[in-house]
């Protein structure tokens, strides 16, 4: 079986394996509505009982940075009262 290169949307080769693009820094970069990651934060908490950011961010596949983020914005829009 031969080896196959991949290649990013820019056209560089990224050697072999599975193409991973760069981990997404902020919500916008993210690429999903806030609102669709406040109700899914929210919806894993119900879930859950209880439930700290460091599990939030591994079962949402972001950073701990990302999920702070989202997680400051809850009492901002008084969700969270």
């Amino acid at each position: 079986m031969g080896t196959v290169a991949f290649t990013s949307p820019t056209g560089q080769e990224t050697g072999r394996g599975p193409f991973r693009p760069p981990q997404p820094k902020t919500i916008e970069e993210l690429g999903i509505n806030q609102n669709i990651l406040v109700y899914l934060m929210l919806k894993m908490t119900l879930l859950e009982g209880q439930i700290n950011l460091n599990r939030l961010s591994d079962n949402m596949k972001i950073s701990i940075q990302l999920c702070s983020a989202i997680f400051s914005h809850l009492p901002k829009n008084n969700i969270s009262k």
